[in-house]
């Protein structure tokens, strides 16, 4: 899926390159060259460049602002709430008891779904590699926020209708027809409750399903099965807070994760050595060349294990901030996967490291 605010600041960041570039030919072009002393061109050059640049800073932050997840969950279709004040509130409690908690629940419906919406904008923008699971949650809950407070607005209107009614004509006839009128509301606003908890219900069924596939990766992962998942990168933000979030559950496993980070770094730093001395020893290229080899497969290994592990425990922490049991079979079959895989995995580094440590031996006759 196309990000359409970062592709819109790809097209300026190219034609604000394109416009310098422009600007700068077309000072030092014979025409203005021959219209324009050196000082004056090279003032105009400058005036130019500087509002260039102001222009550029103030469409990139302009999108940058768009791209926030706050500012996307704002400026989402909504219906502007008219709230009832006291006495409006005071009279359906009177007329209509059931009707006065009806709304209240309408208004903690329209909440609840709009902190959901911003949890969910917030988790994707800085966990993409879950925005499969989080696009299907908020798809499943577009158009339930308008038309939860486009209900509430309409159970409004019809409360502030019999209030005024009432000041003219008999107010017993028209808390009668208010009453009948409410009764209809009630049905409405318990299809509403209904629909809302269903979707809620759907929510946690996709959360488990995701823990499901997670788990399975961590524990048979390969190639083709992370390559279904669409690997992202891990921002510093996300791995830091995944980090955190597994120390939290297991203090063992977060150290044993640090142990394969820690591996990693060292198969990088061996390859980048090994690939400095072959340019400065021609003459042991193939050899320094099979043995780097082993340590960028020793270090793209160790990525691999370090992303499957990042990944189900992302899952998890995403489907904690949705508030799912601790006693969830799904969440507690990936915690107790990732207490156990996660030192399978470590081993699994360390063997490799060996056994790129042991390599040159076998290159000894050259």
């Amino acid at each position: 899926m196309i990000d359409f605010p970062s592709f819109i600041q790809g097209i300026v960041l190219i034609f604000s390159v394109v416009a310098f570039i422009l600007i700068i030919r077309y000072f030092r072009s014979p025409a203005v060259t021959a219209r324009l002393s050196q000082e004056h061109r090279a003032l105009a050059l400058l005036v130019s460049l500087v509002a260039m640049t102001v222009i550029t800073l103030i469409l990139w932050m302009k999108i940058s602002a768009w791209k926030d997840p706050d500012h996307q969950a704002n400026s989402s279709n909504t219906v502007a709430l008219n709230k009832l004040d006291e006495k409006e509130f005071d009279y359906v409690s009177r007329v209509h008891e059931p009707l006065a908690l009806t709304y209240k629940q309408l208004e903690v419906n329209i909440e609840s779904i709009k902190k959901l919406q911003q949890r969910i904008d917030n988790l994707r923008h800085h966990h993409p590699n879950h925005a499969t699971l989080l696009d299907a949650m908020k798809t499943d809950f577009q158009g339930e926020h308008v038309e939860q407070q486009t209900l509430l607005n309409d159970l409004g209107l019809e409360i502030r209708n019999a209030i005024i009614q009432s000041e003219t004509q008999s107010s017993t006839f028209v808390e009668r027809k208010f009453y009948e009128r409410a009764s209809h509301y009630q049905h409405l606003a318990t299809r509403a409750q209904n629909r809302l908890k269903v979707k809620f219900n759907r929510t946690a069924t996709l959360l488990e399903k995701h823990l499901t596939i997670a788990k399975k990766n961590l524990q048979r992962s390969n190639t083709q099965r992370r390559k279904d998942l669409n690997p992202q990168d891990f921002s510093a933000h996300a791995t830091k807070t995944i980090h955190t979030f597994i120390e939290a559950q297991d203090p063992t496993t977060a150290s044993e994760l640090g142990q394969i980070v820690a591996e990693i770094e060292k198969a990088k730093s061996k390859k980048n050595h090994l690939h400095t001395r072959s340019l400065n020893e021609p003459a042991l290229k193939i050899p320094l060349e099979k043995t780097k080899k082993l340590w960028e497969d020793a270090e793209k290994k160790g990525q691999e294990l370090w992303w499957d592990i990042m990944f189900a425990g992302e899952a998890a922490y995403i489907a904690k901030q949705f508030n799912i049991p601790e006693r969830n079979p799904a969440y507690r079959n990936i915690i107790r996967s990732l207490k156990s895989e996660t030192p399978e995995k470590a081993g699994a580094m360390k063997r490799t490291i060996f056994a790129a440590e042991q390599s040159f031996k076998e290159y000894k006759h050259y």
